[in-house]
């Protein structure tokens, strides 16, 4: 299951963060944001991927679709990249967005030399830590 391979990593990697843990079909990993705008990241096992919510703004996928690679390696995999991600994430280098009335939303992980961009009059952005105004 995803959901062990996530849980585990989170913990090795994020030993301080206070994650909350549930069982499927329930986030498996939940964290409120210390951007109250931005709302909760929810981390979901969807069997074949894993999901990541932000609840007030937008979710992405993560999966792995290498057939050489057994079903465990493919999980430990999707573990991985989902956990590469949110140390991205709390180092303030992934801007999500949300377009203004909530019809579309996404991310990108900010280039190393690239600052977080200008505000935006067509839609919400935030860093984990705050919004971008």
């Amino acid at each position: 299951m995803i959901r062990y391979y996530v849980i585990s990593q989170l913990k090795e990697r994020f030993p301080s963060v206070a994650f909350s843990f549930d069982d499927p079909p329930k986030p498996v990993a939940l964290l409120q944001s210390p951007c109250l705008a931005l709302g909760e990241l929810q981390i979901h096992d969807d069997g074949d991927e894993a999901t990541v919510y932000f609840v007030n703004a937008t979710h992405g996928h993560f999966g792995c679709y290498d057939e050489t690679l057994d079903a465990e390696r493919r999980e430990k995999q999707i573990a991985e990249d989902v956990v590469e991600f949110l140390d991205s994430l709390f180092k303030d280098r992934v801007v999500i967005w949300r377009a203004l009335g909530g019809i579309a939303g996404g991310w990108r992980i900010l280039q190393p030399d690239e600052d977080a961009p200008e505000p935006s009059a067509f839609r919400k952005q935030f860093l984990w830590s705050r919004e971008l105004i």
